[in-house]
């Protein structure tokens, strides 16, 4: 009995009681990046208050303890330009709200255009980036600048991103 209580004591000792109470949400959100450029070269941005995109963010604002984006899918719809139009590379960047702080989260090259016309793709991450994407979703107030740079193999650039995003939160309401 003895050992049974010493137990359980170790055990809620060493962590904290008010962790028992942390609340875990999977979340998803969808974002679309317009992209219209004259020339084969272009570079988007926008702004994005995740307390706006995500109800489990605006719901958990300041007691949110952790963020872990687990994907990020992209596709493309509104393709305006020739069946064979690619990719040649683009960077998918996340910054901070007033654009500093530039951080790589993907990388893509040699990418048809064809094959991801409203056909995600679950894009490669790069850490630092993913990384930083869950600090800026973390902290208040929640929000990032999305950014996507890049050059196809002919012009012009004309199309929608769509970017999805799935993760989860850890929040304590305490």
């Amino acid at each position: 009995m003895i050992l049974l209580v010493a137990t359980v004591a170790l055990i809620f000792g060493s962590s904290s009681c008010k962790d028992v109470l942390d609340v875990k949400r999977d979340f998803s959100f969808t974002y679309e990046l317009k992209v219209d450029s004259d020339k084969n070269d272009y570079y988007s941005a926008d702004l994005i208050d995740l307390t706006e995109e995500v109800s489990v963010i605006k719901d958990y604002g300041d007691n949110i303890k952790e963020i872990d984006i687990k994907d990020i899918s992209l596709w493309i719809r509104n393709h305006q330009g020739p069946t064979d139009h690619a990719i040649v590379q683009t960077e998918v960047i996340v910054a901070n709200a007033d654009g500093s702080g530039q951080t790589v989260v993907s990388f893509i090259e040699n990418q048809a255009i064809e094959p991801i016309i409203q056909n995600p793709i679950s894009l490669d991450l790069n850490d630092e980036g993913v990384n930083k994407l869950n600090r800026l979703i973390r902290q208040s107030p929640h929000t990032l600048q999305i950014i996507l740079s890049g050059e196809l193999n002919k012009s012009p650039a004309n199309f929608t991103a769509v970017f999805e995003f799935e993760g989860r939160m850890v929040a304590n309401p305490l």
